[in-house]
């Protein structure tokens, strides 16, 4: 064997080794991504799942001591009122300097802050969800990366949304009057 056979012949091995290193190195990255964000998904899907739980509960307790309260202060606002008063509606002790017990609103904010606080949360956790389906997506769908995946098939993912949104969304028409 001449010295340019051996040449081309190590060259043509050296290629298809440096070839098939490549390939190899290429499968292996592109099926761990896949895998990773198959697993990042249903891990964010799970605290989807579960902000979801404690963003209804939290809503939930913050509303009944809104109601709480509210109840209690009219169980003792009208008995108070009334013994104050005589049957006339004249006050019993007009010599005395009256301090009512006042209601506040500041449960009711609370409450709506709460409310606020955590569906924007929620949002935010849901985002995270379609962002890592997007770059899924991107993996399976762009060349050369989509040679390399064992399972090409596409996450199914559930958005938590309401019966208004998907109507309109298919209707591409609001038509929602606000009421106050």
């Amino acid at each position: 064997m001449n010295n340019w056979t051996k040449g081309i012949l190590i060259f043509l091995i050296s290629g298809g080794l440096l070839f098939g290193g490549i390939y190899i190195g290429l499968d292996w990255h592109t099926n761990n991504k896949d895998v990773s964000l198959r697993a990042d998904f249903q891990a964010q899907d799970d605290v989807c799942k579960s902000y979801f739980k404690t963003m209804w509960s939290i809503i939930q307790d913050h509303a009944k001591v809104v109601d709480k309260t509210s109840d209690d202060f009219l169980k003792i606002y009208q008995p108070l009122m009334e013994g104050r008063y005589g049957d006339e509606g004249e006050p019993l002790f007009e010599w005395i300097a009256e301090d009512n017990p006042e209601y506040t609103l500041d449960a009711h904010r609370d409450l709506m802050v709460t409310i606020n606080a955590t569906r924007t949360q929620f949002h935010e956790e849901q985002k995270k969800k379609i962002s890592i389906k997007a770059e899924h997506d991107k993996l399976r769908q762009k060349k050369p990366w989509k040679w390399f995946i064992d399972d090409s098939s596409e996450i199914v993912m559930m958005i938590v949304t309401d019966q208004y949104t998907e109507d309109t969304w298919e209707s591409g028409r609001d038509e929602r009057e606000l009421e106050f």
